[in-house]
């Protein structure tokens, strides 16, 4: 598991990654069930969105 933070938040060791790396990018927009393919230095890697704990525009109210 891991969690998006911004650049200055992030800790790999502690699972949380930059929105500006790669695996960053790949994941926004994805819903939990969704599988993902993606390129990386290391070649292509997949991945499986089990769960989605908190999207801050979900969150947001109508008309706030």
């Amino acid at each position: 598991m891991f969690s998006l933070v911004f650049p200055e938040q992030a800790d790999p060791d502690r699972g949380r990654i930059s929105v500006v790396a790669p695996i960053s990018a790949a994941v926004l927009g994805y819903k939990a069930g969704d599988t993902i393919r993606f390129s990386t230095p290391g070649g292509v890697q997949q991945l499986h969105i089990e769960q989605v704990l908190y999207q801050p525009e979900s969150a947001q109210q109508v008309g706030a």
